[in-house]
């Protein structure tokens, strides 16, 4: 019985023990570093891989920082195995990380939450080396140059200097970036780098290629200055990794770091004269006065222009002006404008506007400006002449003019202040409005398409007419087409010759299965012989294949015209069989290239073309009994539901013109001049409110004076020529198409109208783009006119000590594009950009704000 127990044991008890202490051992968790140290190449990118065994790590899991390592963001990937029934479960973060230092580095132990808990990761150490290429002992230092290039002179406090970036490279190997150049000096205020420059140099007698990076520095302390390296990351393919189907590039990610030269930087000298306010750079200066004779109350405006490249970040601003107390002085803000993606090189101005009170003989003082000129090393005073203005005494009104009664608003003598702006079209008389239009159709809402879309427009149809005619003529020329299509039945037959119930049925079925055979096989034979199948197959197919197609061939022809009428059993896995092994011969490659499939694509030479009744009684009531504020608000209502309605907009600005709101009253003109500019009745009315106030811009006036191109743009609206551009565009698509198809099909007709819609085509997009162009930015869906003046301010708030402003005279167009609480982004037809309120801004085709008063 004992020894019976014992067996038990050791049969039973013991496996069942070792597996679970296999279990045990299989669900144990930990986590590690993979490698678990060793090397990494300094200015190399390694990858570092933190392996969890068992378990995970916690949400939000990031690594402590450590010292001498740069580490990026995980890329996490798990996986999962089942062996003899146990699941294990491995998740892995893997670093990328960038050495900063060399020497020993050291990952100390970290506890590291999971969701098992806290786990101890044990401490690892690594060597950093200077980082090799790929598989060699060459140095990335040996093989990339990176190095800044600064002034060699003397660089003086406050000087603008420039830097030069220069990454060469060596043609032994295939270096791309995966980077920008990445700089932050301290010290300096810098521009951002330029396009590159594709340079070459020889480094070290060896050839090499690069890009050179431009920019400018403003130096602003006196000192040594060291400049902070640029870096940049770069690939180097360093070979090919070789897969089961195709290969892929090794590449290789390094870190490069350029030289960090030192540059003595220059107080300026002292002591400075007495007019420096600080400007350092080289610059010019022009003072202006006009006009030097004038009457008294007449504005007289004296400019003065600084222009030059300096650093204008540290608030260089305009010499003090004098003036005699007899003149009353009008300063506006400066208006500083730099160069587009410059800071260091501008130009400031200002126009001061002096109205004198009195007559007599003045002298407008010098102006002296005083800066340090970089270039030779010294102060420099940039002076205007004084300037001699001489001030008669106010005009007296004519005595054959009746006496004006000082009661009238309108003859009221005038001020001695001169007015915003006169006006640009003087009336010769009473010029009255004309009557409210009955409500038409609304006009046609313009719609802005990129360059890009116009070509796909116009060329994608023909292209795809071209890939499709080339695609069936090169499969009608495939010289293996009836080959194909009698291989494809020949494999049909052969099936169902070996499913035929007797030999009779079989051999019934031979002669059929032998002519497609002949042509599968591409024999030019009705009946072969079994020598003309043997010939055929030489130097295509092996002597043992040549071989089972004669015997094939010699038992096919036995039974049909020997005495032996009947096929051996095998006879039709043998034909099955070779069919199987019939392969169509390959066309060569330049079968793909025939003149003729190519030679309509010569239509896409050429260069593309640049495109750029509701019843209104109620409101007429009103307006003809006087109650001019009903009817435009009864007009407005009805411009919300209908906002391109060219009359409803003439009508509102009949009713603001007679409530003397005559800025308005132009702007909804202005609008119902864009939407119907062929209308005489609103031309009418246009030209008598701006007769009445000021404000029209040299776009609208243009296309009012209707000469040259602006009087075919103004035949329609701007929503009218799109379409013309749509059009078009649909007929040279057409004409394109055709043309393509009747070259590939020698369609006669095609041919003959193509022509015709591609001339058609061609002219639509032509006269839509020029009738668009010429609206300017009255064109662009969101065109707005300013009804009221305004001021244009650089951020969106009333804080008009904290920003730049400037007058917005009402009359302005532009177009908005972007929007902050009741605060719209205005871009005028100049290109200038600024922040106004809603309230003042009439939208072309939009419709206007419900709360506008």
């Amino acid at each position: 019985m004992p020894r019976l127990v014992r067996i038990l044991f050791h049969f039973l008890l013991c496996p069942v023990l070792a597996g679970l202490f296999a279990a045990s051992c299989g669900f144990a968790q930990s986590v590690s570093w993979e490698p678990a140290g060793g090397q990494l190449g300094f200015g190399k990118t390694n990858r570092l891989s933190l392996v969890f065994d068992g378990c995970q790590p916690a949400e939000n899991f990031e690594l402590p920082p450590i010292d001498g390592l740069n580490v990026g963001q995980p890329a996490r990937s798990e996986q999962t195995n089942i062996i003899n029934f146990k699941v294990s479960r491995r998740v892995e973060l893997s670093y990328a990380v960038q050495p900063t230092r060399k020497g020993e580095i050291v990952i100390p132990s970290l506890n590291i939450l999971t969701n098992e808990g806290r786990l101890r990761v044990d401490e690892v150490r690594f060597e950093v080396v200077d980082a090799t290429v790929g598989g060699t002992d060459l140095n990335i230092d040996s093989l990339v140059t990176s190095l800044l290039q600064v002034p060699a002179g003397p660089v003086w406090e406050g000087q603008v200097i420039d830097i030069t970036y220069v990454l060469l490279v060596s043609r032994r190997f295939q270096v791309s970036l995966s980077s920008e150049p990445q700089w932050s000096p301290n010290g300096l205020l810098i521009e951002p780098f330029g396009e590159p420059e594709q340079v070459s140099a020889t480094v070290a007698g060896e050839e090499r290629v690069g890009l050179r990076y431009r920019t400018r520095a403003l130096v602003r302390k006196s000192g040594p200055l060291q400049i902070a390296a640029v870096q940049q990351r770069i690939n180097v393919q360093t070979g090919d990794r070789s897969g089961f189907f195709f290969s892929r590039p090794q590449v290789e990610e390094f870190l490069i770091s350029s030289d960090d030269p030192v540059i003595q930087v220059q107080p300026l000298p002292s002591p400075a004269p007495a007019g420096f306010k600080g400007a350092v750079g080289s610059f010019t200066m022009e003072s202006n006065v006009v006009p030097t004779e004038t009457n008294v109350g007449d504005p007289v405006t004296w400019t003065l222009k600084l222009e030059g490249t300096g650093n204008w970040p540290e608030g260089i601003g305009l010499p003090e002006r004098k003036a005699n107390v007899d003149f009353k002085v009008i300063q506006p803000q400066s208006r500083k404008e730099l160069a587009e993606g410059k800071i260091f090189t501008g130009t400031l101005s200002e126009d001061v506007v002096l109205v004198p009170t009195r007559p007599g003989n003045y002298q407008l003082g010098a102006v002296d400006f005083t800066f340090f000129n970089t270039a030779s090393g010294r102060y420099e005073t940039l002076s205007g002449d004084a300037v001699n203005v001489a001030i008669q005494p106010m005009a007296r009104t004519s005595p054959s003019l009746p006496p004006v009664s000082p009661a009238s608003p309108e003859t009221a003598t005038p001020s001695a202040e001169l007015p915003a702006s006169p006006p640009l079209i003087e009336s010769t008389g009473p010029a009255l409005p004309r009557d409210p239009l009955a409500v038409r159709s609304p006009s046609a809402a313009p719609f802005v398409i990129p360059n890009l879309w116009w070509a796909f427009l116009i060329f994608v149809p023909a292209l795809g007419t071209w890939i499709r005619q080339m695609l069936r003529r090169f499969n009608a020329d495939n010289p293996n087409l009836q080959a194909r299509q009698a291989l494809g039945e020949l494999t049909a037959l052969t099936i169902t010759l070996e499913k035929a119930p007797g030999p009779s049925e079989r051999r019934a079925l031979l002669p059929q299965w032998m002519g497609l055979a002949s042509r599968a096989l591409g024999l030019p034979l009705a009946a072969p012989s079994a020598p003309a199948i043997d010939a055929l197959l030489a130097g295509r197919a092996s002597e043992s294949e040549r071989g089972e197609w004669r015997s094939l061939w010699t038992e096919a022809e036995e039974a049909l015209y020997g005495p032996n009428t009947t096929l051996s059993e095998d006879w039709p896995s043998k034909a099955r069989r070779l069919v199987s092994r019939i392969r169509m011969r390959r066309r060569p490659p330049t079968a793909f290239f025939r003149r003729r499939y190519w030679i309509p694509l010569l239509l896409f030479v050429p260069l593309l073309p640049l495109p750029r009744g509701e019843a209104a009684t109620a409101p007429i009531d009103h307006y003809r009994e006087g109650d001019y504020t009903e009817a435009a608000t009864a007009w407005q209502k009805q411009l919300e539901a209908t906002p391109r309605s060219p009359a409803l907009r003439n009508n509102l600005a009949l009713a603001r013109s007679q409530e003397k709101r005559w800025s308005e009253a132009n702007a909804w003109w202005t609008t119902a001049f864009v939407l119907d500019p062929s209308d005489p009745d609103i031309r009418w009315n246009l030209r008598t409110g701006l007769s009445r106030a000021a404000g029209m811009p040299p776009r609208l006036a243009a296309l009012l004076d209707s000469r040259g191109l602006d009087r075919l743009a103004t035949l329609l609206s701007p929503g009218a020529w799109n379409r013309v551009q749509g059009a078009g565009a649909v007929l040279a698509a057409l004409g394109l198409s055709l043309t393509v198809s009747g070259l590939f099909r020698r369609r006669r007709l095609a041919l003959i109208i193509a022509p015709i819609a591609l001339l058609a085509g061609t002219l639509g997009l032509g006269l839509g783009t020029v009738g668009v162009l010429q609206y300017g930015v009255l064109a662009h869906p969101d065109a707005v006119v300013v009804s009221g003046d305004s001021v244009l301010r650089s951020i969106p708030t009333d804080v008009a000590d904290e920003q730049q402003s400037r007058a917005l005279p009402a009359g302005e167009i532009g177009r908005v594009d972007a929007a902050f609480l009741s605060w719209r982004r205005l871009r005028l037809d100049n290109g200038e950009t600024g922040w106004v309120r809603k309230s003042v801004l009439v939208p072309v085709y939009a419709a206007p704000d419900p709360n506008q008063p």
